[in-house]
C-alpha cells in the first residue's frame, strides 16, 4: 500500500499506527434503508448535545466521494443528501453501539422519504421493490442503489485488503405503503423479497434485519402493516421487531420527535449491543 494510501486508510479507520496496518481485517458493517424517519427529520438544534460534533467512530459511506467519512451532523450523514440538515434515530443507537464495542462502525445506507415497497408508478420519488424488471422508465429503484452503493463499498475496503462484515439491516418503512393503493396487500410479500434478495446480495444469508414498527399515533399507522412485520419475524430467521408504538411525534404527526428518535435508538441498541 503506498504512502498516500495508507495515511487515507487511518483517517478513516481510527488506527492510531502510522507505521504498522491495522490488524483486523474487516469493517463491521450496518446497512440503514427506509422512509423519511430512517432518513431523519429531527433539526440539529434538537440533536444530543454529544452529537452536534463529530462521531469519531462511526464511518459513513458516501457514494459521491467514494469513500467512508467520518459521521458529522450537516455534513457527512449519509442520508438522501448527504449534508443533510437532520438526523436520526440510526446514529444514536450506532453512536452507543460502537462505544459500547469501542470499535469503529462502518454505515451504509439509502433512505428517501415518501418512498413505498409497492411499484407506484405514479411515485416519482421511487421505489424499494425488488422486482426491478417491472420498473418503468423514470422510477428510481431505491434497492438497486443500496446494492450499489454496497457494493462500491466493498470495492472501496477490498482495496485495503478488507472484507465487509455485515452485522444488521436497519429498516423503518411502511407509512407509504399505507396510504398507497393496493400497496398494503402485498406489503408483506414484497417485504419478504426485499429481505431475501438484500442477504443474498450482502453475502450473509442469515443478516439481522431489524424491523422498527409505525408509531400508533400516526397518520400512516396500521394495524394490518404491524401484523405482517410481526408474521415475517415468525417465518424468517433473525428478523427483530423494535416497537415504536408509544413513540411521540412532530406536529405533522408522521415523524418521530427528538425524545423518541432517541427511545427509539436506545431500544435497538439493547437489541442489538451484543451481535
Amino acid at each position: 500500500m503506498n504512502t498516500a494510501l495508507f495515511s487515507f486508510f487511518n483517517s478513516i479507520s481510527g488506527e492510531n499506527s502510522s507505521s504498522t496496518p491495522p490488524t483486523n481485517n474487516s469493517f463491521d458493517v450496518f446497512i440503514s434503508a427506509g422512509q423519511s424517519n430512517i432518513d431523519g427529520r429531527n433539526p440539529l438544534n434538537e440533536a444530543p448535545t454529544w452529537l452536534q460534533s463529530m462521531v469519531p467512530k462511526v464511518k459513513v459511506w458516501n457514494n459521491t466521494a467514494g469513500q467512508f467519512n467520518t459521521f458529522q451532523l450537516g455534513v457527512n450523514t449519509s442520508a438522501d443528501w448527504n449534508a443533510s440538515p437532520s438526523w436520526a434515530f440510526d446514529i444514536i443507537f450506532y453512536k452507543m453501539y460502537a462505544d459500547y464495542q469501542n470499535k469503529n462502525l462502518y454505515i451504509v445506507k439509502r433512505s428517501k422519504g415518501g418512498t413505498p415497497l409497492f411499484m407506484d408508478s405514479s411515485n416519482d420519488k421511487g421505489s424499494w421493490n425488488v422486482d426491478y424488471a417491472s420498473f418503468p422508465a423514470g422510477i428510481t429503484k431505491l434497492s438497486q442503489e443500496l446494492e450499489t452503493y454496497f457494493t462500491n463499498a466493498k470495492a472501496f475496503a477490498n482495496n485495503y485488503g478488507k472484507t465487509l462484515n455485515i452485522k444488521a439491516m436497519l429498516w423503518y418503512q411502511g407509512g407509504t405503503d399505507v396510504q398507497t393503493t393496493g400497496a398494503l396487500a402485498v406489503y408483506k410479500a414484497n417485504l419478504i423479497a426485499l429481505i431475501n434478495r438484500m442477504r443474498t446480495v450482502f453475502e450473509s444469508p442469515n443478516m439481522p434485519f431489524v424491523i422498527i414498527t409505525q408509531a400508533e399515533s400516526s397518520l400512516t399507522y396500521s394495524a394490518s402493516l404491524e401484523q405482517y412485520q410481526n408474521e415475517i419475524s415468525q417465518e424468517l430467521s433473525n428478523i427483530y421487531i423494535i416497537s415504536a408504538n408509544d413513540a411521540t411525534l412532530y406536529e405533522d404527526r408522521l415523524h418521530l420527535d427528538a425524545a423518541s428518535s432517541i427511545m427509539v435508538g436506545e431500544r435497538v441498541f439493547n437489541a442489538l449491543k451484543n451481535l
